[in-house]
């Protein structure tokens, strides 16, 4: 399959940043199809490009080149990377998001060469630097050419849910567009029964399959689409009616 290249950053759209990326790559990597994952990221927000991405990449075809900038540390000492997994290639700085979306164990990882980094531009690497280096990459050359490999990327710690029987504690590690605050808590984790009793917080939240579940303006609470638990509010935000990130969620299977 003829390769692709995607693009994921916290840029915005405003500036003429995403633009750059876009005409680097057109320009080195001419006919290869260009497809916008996400650009309204928060900014320097890595658990938010990590979860972005694991909702999207999956979907895409074996052979696709993905160009991630979030690089709160641009023009610091550390790396760029690319990441080789379940048949595409991943692009950008070695700051955990990019080894966090695919299972390490099928994973292998390359540190790009500090060459790439030379007579750049210190603020922006997206253009000067893993742009560049997606467009060789979709144009056939090897990785080996570009990087050395490596065995220890950064990786994020993200918290991580416990059970102790039927008892599931986690909590909110992400807050979508629309207001619904999404969990650590995986489907799965109490077989993904719907006899659970769900509270955000220490507060009480319907368990249920969908929004239309509960009156507009009500809470419920759902396994997302991207396999996680989430609490939202029908035609309403979850964060302002509960908050965001880090509240306490706990879950109990009773049946």
């Amino acid at each position: 399959m003829a390769p692709l290249i995607s693009l994921a950053t916290d840029f915005g759209t405003r500036d003429g940043y995403v633009g750059a990326l876009k005409g680097v790559l057109s320009r080195l990597a001419p006919g290869v199809p260009l497809i916008d994952v996400a650009h309204d990221i928060e900014p320097w927000d890595l658990v938010g490009a990590v979860l972005a991405l694991r909702n999207a990449l999956p979907h895409f075809p074996p052979g696709s080149v993905h160009c991630v900038v979030v690089d709160p540390g641009v023009g610091s000492e550390r790396r760029g990377l690319i990441v080789a997994s379940r048949g595409h290639l991943l692009v950008g700085p070695d700051n955990g998001i990019l080894a966090s979306i695919f299972p390490a164990a099928e994973s292998t990882f390359h540190a790009i060469r500090a060459e790439h980094f030379a007579e750049v531009s210190a603020t922006f690497h997206g253009r000067d630097v893993f742009a560049p280096v997606a467009a060789e990459l979709a144009t056939g050359r090897p990785v080996a050419e570009l990087a050395e490999a490596i065995e220890s990327p950064v990786r994020l710690r993200l918290p991580v849910a416990s059970r102790a029987g039927n008892l599931v504690k986690g909590e909110v590690i992400h807050v979508d567009r629309y207001g619904n605050l999404i969990t650590n808590i995986p489907a799965g984790v109490l077989d993904s029964s719907r006899h659970i009793a769900v509270s955000i917080n220490r507060k009480p939240v319907r368990a249920g399959r969908t929004f239309a579940d509960v009156a507009p303006g009500d809470p419920v609470s759902y396994w997302g689409s991207g396999g996680l638990l989430e609490v939202g509010v029908r035609e309403g935000s979850a964060r302002e009616m509960f908050g965001g990130r880090g509240l306490p969620v706990e879950v109990v299977r009773y049946g």
